[in-house]
């Protein structure tokens, strides 16, 4: 499958950019989570997961008095560097994925990525209207290059793939 060329103008966005265009992920949000996991492993960085964003909950749901603690999928340091990376099973990002990584102040770089279907790398990728004014403070918004689903029951993106 031939790669899109890119080029941001940040290092390490293009490191990781060249990293992501090596790889197929899995479409299920945890298994897409520990293979980046290892390879950002491999590459220098400790990785940890399901990361809580300081100082950050969600709007409360109502009748609620306070919202959830916000989590980052992956938080990646490397020296000075710390990457917040989200990744959703979703035709487009959450728009709690966004405010997530842009409410997480000690991050360097701020990623979000697409695990939804194959075929995807590459394409564009729009941000909710609620929150496409912010995509300035992210650093990588895109698909990644996925693996087509051998087991129908499993369903990239429903809740009852998060349970497998």
């Amino acid at each position: 499958m031939p790669r899109r060329r890119w080029t941001p103008g940040d290092p390490l966005a293009i490191e990781l950019y060249a990293l992501l265009a090596e790889h197929l992920f899995s479409p299920m949000g945890r298994e897409a989570q520990l293979q980046l996991a290892s390879l950002l492993r491999e590459r220098g960085f400790t990785v940890s997961r399901e990361v809580k964003v300081p100082g950050y909950r969600r709007v409360p749901a109502e009748g609620k008095k306070r919202g959830k603690i916000g989590r980052i999928d992956l938080l990646a340091i490397r020296g000075p560097v710390r990457v917040g990376i989200e990744i959703d099973s979703w035709r487009t990002p959450k728009t709690k994925s966004v405010l997530k990584l842009l409410a997480f102040a000690d991050l360097t770089h701020r990623i979000v990525l697409l695990n939804h279907a194959p075929g995807l790398w590459g394409a564009g990728v729009s941000l909710p209207t609620g929150v496409d004014h912010l995509a300035g403070g992210l650093d990588l918004v895109l698909h990644l290059d996925v693996l087509p689903l051998t087991d129908s029951d499993r369903v990239s993106g429903s809740a009852a793939s998060w349970n497998h």
